[in-house]
């Protein structure tokens, strides 16, 4: 999340820019690949997501709220090719959260756009809040980005973060947006450890316990 104070708001938008044309240029950006995705993210925001899933233990398990396409998911696939992390994807596939495409059954698509990884998708059909129960282990990376209500972004931080292990990473899209940063203020702040990015509309933090 930015600070409204102008000249900082600037400065972390040119440190944004400055990090994400190194690691292009470097070699350790995402695959272009991705870009050929319909999905809601921003080159900025792919970048983010490749990068801090490079950091997931071996084995280790990244859930996401909202796979729309796969365009976030195919960033953490090919994030984690050597570490080999499993992902959980939540979702009804059914759009419920994108204007104009409502009632679109997505879930083809998304399996199209990410098979070169479907040997470590795990794909969750429904709502977040009736499928919690099948998280049964520990999240390492818990990327929140399905219902931007109040209502929805609070539930699914109450259900989902007692499940993230400590000093795991939690990256939580939209967060421009006034639902989902009152939630972010509310709920993670308090508990958060260390900021991981700062972009426009997005919030990436290791997040201790409550």
């Amino acid at each position: 999340m930015i600070d409204v104070n102008p000249t900082e708001r600037r400065l972390v938008m040119l440190g944004m820019f400055a990090r994400h044309y190194t690691e292009q240029f470097t070699g350790s950006g995402y695959p272009a690949a991705a870009d050929n995705i319909d999905a809601l993210l921003t080159p900025y925001e792919k970048q983010t997501l490749f990068r801090l899933a490079k950091s997931v233990p071996a084995g280790g398990n990244i859930v996401e709220i909202g796979s729309f396409k796969g365009g976030s998911t195919y960033c953490f696939g090919a994030a984690t090719q050597q570490s080999r992390a499993h992902i959980h994807c939540i979702d009804t596939f059914m759009t419920e959260n994108v204007a104009g495409s409502e009632g679109t059954d997505t879930y083809p698509t998304f399996e199209q756009n990410t098979a070169p990884f479907a040997d470590r998708i795990h794909v969750i059909r429904g709502f977040s809040q009736d499928v919690v129960d099948q998280i049964t282990f520990a999240i390492d990376l818990l990327f929140v980005d399905g219902d931007h209500s109040y209502k929805g972004v609070s539930r699914d931080l109450r259900l989902y973060l007692p499940h993230l292990r400590p000093g795991g990473i939690l990256i939580m899209h939209d967060s421009a947006y006034s639902p989902v940063r009152s939630a972010i203020d509310e709920q993670v702040l308090p508990l958060e450890q260390q900021r991981l990015a700062r972009l426009p509309n997005l919030y990436a933090g290791r997040v201790g316990e409550a």
